[in-house]
């Protein structure tokens, strides 16, 4: 049993009984995360070292063939992203699959895939979210936060980036 969590190091009340190998997956039961002990933690209190504590997660998903994404088109219906590169005038609706560990998610959001500046970010508890961009090519992404997590690090892995068209509006005068 764990009687106290200090940062990264935790500390256990007694031995453990159950051995398991190094390497060998120690699955959480609720999912999404996978824990692997680097070394046995045995070894590493027998030699008065601190356990070390990692955590990796699965990417959020945002799409398959299309983006999770919906909005007005450039001519003015209502449309849901049916191209790997969608174009929409106004702000885009952009969704994900949940992930299994997270209770909130974080979205950035950028002019350029590469190098990432983030123009603008913003965290919700819902799992879509209506970007505040203007005309241009964007790109978003989006990760899990496991509030859950010990430490100061909730953050899970990044989605890939996904790319957005927003066009200027098109209009002309009819007499």
């Amino acid at each position: 049993m764990v009687s106290s969590v200090t940062g990264n190091a935790i500390t256990l009340t007694a031995g453990l009984k159950a051995a398991h190998s190094v390497g060998e997956g120690v699955i959480r039961p609720s999912g999404g995360l996978t824990y692997l002990d680097m070394e046995l933690a045995q070894d590493a209190c027998a030699s008065g070292r601190v356990l070390g504590f990692g955590k990796s997660s699965p990417p959020a998903v945002t799409g398959q063939s299309a983006p999770f994404a919906s909005g007005l088109s450039p001519t003015g219906k209502l449309v849901a992203a049916a191209k790997k590169t969608p174009k929409f005038y106004g702000t885009p609706l952009v969704a994900w699959l949940p992930i299994a560990s997270a209770q909130a998610y974080e979205i950035q959001w950028s002019h350029k895939r590469y190098p990432w500046r983030t123009a603008g970010s913003q965290v919700t508890w819902s799992t879509a979210l209506t970007l505040p961009v203007s005309a241009g090519t964007w790109y978003y992404r989006v990760r899990g936060l496991d509030l859950f997590m010990t430490g100061s690090k909730p953050q899970l892995s990044w989605s890939a980036p996904v790319r957005l068209l927003v066009t200027k509006p098109r209009f002309r005068v009819v007499r």
